[in-house]
């Protein structure tokens, strides 16, 4: 059976990760009208009012809907570039239209996002669908579509956890700021190495290496 985890695939979900993150800085970058910051930054509250004023749990569970209802999307092949694109996209006018309204440099502004703990799981979920789905039209011209179809559902469960982690980590920060992203960072580097360890175990090759190893 051929390593869910194989080194193609992980390298397509960096190229899409790095084309992500230069769609956020392009976009950034770009000038933008008042109207459209004030329109953008409107509803960028709107939808943060949406998650605040309610318990923990409740804004964990707002933030996490609204990321994975993206996700879910991006799994589609071919409509996930559309939504991917589309996404990052308005991610990035919405950094501009908040250095315009506030008179910062879109560079701070930027750098605010990336160095928060939660927008990087995000980054890295929204890669996984979009590649997975990317990956599915190829496996179905190679009649891989069985195993491709395997290693879905367990994109879909990686991406779940992620958004999941990355909902939680960014409430902890809109509660307690910068605080509480110190602490996200914190609980992130503490997750990776388990969440390396998972990834080793469910690829097959390494499994078998393993096995013929102990056998020796």
């Amino acid at each position: 059976m051929p390593n869910i985890v194989e080194r193609r695939w992980l390298i397509a979900v960096v190229a899409v990760l790095a084309l992500e993150v230069a769609i956020y800085v392009s976009m950034a970058a770009m000038p933008i009208s008042s109207a459209d910051a004030e329109e953008l930054v409107k509803g960028a509250r709107q939808l943060l009012e949406g998650v605040q004023g309610v318990s923990f749990v409740y804004q964990v569970l707002g933030i996490f809907t609204n990321n994975i209802r993206i996700a879910a999307l991006e799994f589609v092949p071919a409509l996930g570039w559309v939504i991917f694109l589309a996404s990052a996209t308005t991610t990035g006018r919405v950094l501009a239209a908040l250095a315009s309204s506030s008179q910062i440099p879109w560079q701070l502004i930027a750098l605010s996002l990336f160095a928060s703990s939660h927008a990087w799981l995000e980054f890295i979920a929204y890669s996984i669908a979009v590649t997975q789905g990317t990956f599915l039209i190829y496996s179905w011209r190679k009649k891989r579509l069985l195993f491709e179809s395997l290693r879905t559902l367990f994109a879909i469960l990686a991406v779940l956890i992620m958004l999941l982690f990355a909902a939680f980590l960014e409430t902890i920060t809109l509660s307690f700021g910068l605080s509480g992203d110190i602490l996200g960072w914190a609980l992130l580097l503490a997750a990776a190495y388990p969440a390396y360890r998972i990834a080793e175990a469910i690829s097959p090759r390494r499994t078998d290496e393993a096995q013929r190893e102990g056998q020796a």
